[in-house]
């Protein structure tokens, strides 16, 4: 498909009386654009609005956890009485503390970078 010349039409597509050019691999840019774009030829308009309702949520959400986490914006989470005994009685791995960031620590990310 990558080699289609311009308006060459798909050959199941063009038999069903709809010959619209191949979309190349580099054509795409937005898939949302090109589903909105399938979608209203065929007067599937009601996908335009599912897309923007799903726009909205997540627009929201992101926001919601952005003001809680940046700005602290929104109630605190309730802690629980149970988890609060629970973390009370957790000891350190380590008896003392460390002088230095430990080699396996250090080699992953030198590793990665």
């Amino acid at each position: 498909m990558s080699g289609a010349s311009p308006g060459e039409c798909d050959v199941l597509a063009e038999e069903a009386g709809d010959c619209r050019p191949i979309v190349r691999q580099g054509d795409l840019g937005s898939g949302r654009s090109w589903v909105e774009d399938s979608a209203a030829a065929r007067g599937l308009t009601w996908i335009l609005v599912v897309f923007v309702a799903c726009s909205v949520l997540v627009g929201e959400a992101v926001l919601r956890v952005a003001g809680g986490v940046f700005y602290g914006l929104g109630d605190p989470p309730a802690e629980d009485p149970q988890m609060a005994r629970q973390a009370s009685g957790e000891t350190s791995e380590t008896e003392q503390g460390k002088d230095r960031t430990p080699l396996t620590m250090i080699v992953p990310a030198a590793a990665w970078s």
